[in-house]
């Protein structure tokens, strides 16, 4: 197997937390429940229990285990 150099300018962390999310702008509202794979200082990878539109606005309600000022 070859090694493949990584890409991302920003360190990613396997961080597994519930959330809720909600596509800006769609209508009917499209929530839903997911789970984050990883993050970083630019972005969030996650997975949901449905296929999301590619390319539209979302946000996130991620479920921390501590509340954070």
């Amino acid at each position: 197997m070859g090694m493949f150099a990584e890409r991302r300018r920003a360190r990613r962390y396997s961080i597994e937390r519930n959330l809720r999310y909600h596509m800006r702008g769609s209508r009917p509202a499209l929530v839903g429940d997911g789970v984050t794979v990883n993050m970083s200082s630019n972005g969030v990878m996650f997975t949901t229990e449905q296929p999301l539109p590619l390319g539209k606005p979302v946000t996130l309600e991620i479920h921390w285990p501590v509340l954070l000022d």
